[in-house]
């Protein structure tokens, strides 16, 4: 089986460090979330993610997708355009 590489960000891998130790038993849930500043219950999440998908459920899902609030193109344009006056 060929090996899947994987980028994560410093940020990811961190948390991955954590999650892994709370799926080891090494540190609690409560603990993982105040080092991570997330909820209980958020990690409790992350902890079925990366136990259902390994390392690659606790990269984010919206890496690489166009931000939500982004402005339309069209709309952009006439931004610059009044801005450049």
């Amino acid at each position: 089986m060929a090996e899947e590489i994987i980028n994560m960000s410093r940020k990811e891998l961190d948390h991955l460090s954590i999650i892994q130790r709370v799926d080891r038993k090494k540190l609690s849930q409560l603990n993982a979330a105040q080092m991570m500043g997330l909820s209980a219950r958020q990690v409790r999440r992350w902890l079925v993610r990366y136990r259902t998908h390994g390392e690659q459920g606790l990269i984010s899902k919206h890496r690489g997708r166009l931000n939500n609030n982004r402005l339309a193109d069209s709309l952009r344009a006439q931004h610059l355009a009044f801005m450049s006056f």
